[in-house]
């Protein structure tokens, strides 16, 4: 079954978290009409759906670990929210989709960390928004940020700095985009993060700073 918030939907607890899951026996949707909110408060927050999952604004960013988890397995998140407007705001966002994140408009993100996974077509495109560092991070069985959509580009952007600490890989020969007012930071982990940003094919990688792009040893 289907899951709306109504415009005037406001969902509010008291740190323990909310989890909304529609189509656990078949199909199922979640649609937040623009206006209504979802706030963890802390909490880890976890939207869940079979088909497409459109978002207005779900927070949960007590803290850097406070978690946003958003999840379709056959369809696409979609942002409702105004230009300017996060969609997620959230210590950690993870989401996961089948047929594209943000492909026709970037998910609006106010996050300090971020994990994004996407499988069958479309593109993946997020904007953070917050005017802080966001760093691309492993949370929740997601591996940085991949796309398997063919021939579908991945973009990342932010207006402060952008640090890779996993890999951003687009598997199937779209382009990548990270673009950065600031910063760029490619981290070597423990074990070493080796082609921190990368893509196959015909693809192109396209890291643009206004300030610098560092490398550290054992990314490339």
């Amino acid at each position: 079954r289907n899951i709306t918030f109504e415009s005037t939907s406001h969902v509010t607890t008291a740190g323990g978290g909310f989890t909304a899951t529609a189509g656990i026996l078949g199909a199922g949707s979640i649609t937040m009409n623009a206006g209504s909110t979802i706030d963890g408060v802390g909490g880890t927050v976890q939207l869940t759906a079979v088909n497409d999952i459109k978002l207005s604004s779900v927070a949960s960013h007590a803290s850097s670990t406070s978690q946003v988890a958003v999840t379709t397995t056959h369809g696409s998140i979609t942002g409702q929210s105004t230009v300017g407007a996060a969609d997620i705001n959230a210590g950690i966002a993870v989401l996961r989709a089948a047929t594209g994140i943000g492909s026709s408009a970037a998910i609006q993100l106010a996050a300090d960390n971020v994990a994004a996974e996407n499988t069958v077509s479309g593109a993946i495109r997020l904007m953070n928004i917050s005017g802080a560092p966001i760093t691309v991070v492993s949370s929740n069985g997601v591996n940085g940020i991949s796309n398997r959509g063919p021939i579908s580009d991945i973009t990342l952007e932010n207006n402060y700095s952008i640090s890779v600490a996993a890999p951003i890989f687009n598997q199937t020969g779209g382009n990548v985009f990270v673009n950065a007012t600031g910063d760029i930071h490619l981290i070597s982990t423990g074990a070493g993060l080796t082609t921190a940003v990368r893509t196959v094919g015909a693809g192109t990688v396209n890291l643009t700073a206004t300030g610098a792009v560092n490398f550290d040893p054992s990314v490339l």
